[in-house]
């Protein structure tokens, strides 16, 4: 079985929001976001399937649920851009 590994970037306002938050939510984040990274360059797991993530139509972007956070990414062919960073209370206003 053959695919393609994904390179991350990573936004500075991802950066800047992911500053607002707690330490233990950075560390929290900043794990799961490894964790997906892990998922889909080594198990090969494609990012538009994974299980916590969703397109979201209007705004054009994916987002990863990361329990009451989401984080918002653009998906071009091999290349997870991660855009910013919300509280789901927050994330769709």
């Amino acid at each position: 079985m053959t695919y393609s590994e994904y390179y991350f970037e990573v936004k500075q306002k991802f950066i800047d929001r992911l500053e607002d938050f707690p330490p233990e939510i950075q560390e929290r984040i900043k794990g799961k976001l490894a964790e997906f990274r892990m998922q889909v360059n080594t198990y090969g797991i494609d990012p538009r399937q994974h299980n916590n993530t969703k397109y979201i139509a209007n705004e054009r972007v994916w987002r990863l649920r990361i329990g009451d956070y989401r984080v918002f990414f653009d998906l071009f062919d091999n290349t997870i851009s991660i855009l910013t960073v919300e509280h789901r209370k927050k994330a769709y206003k």
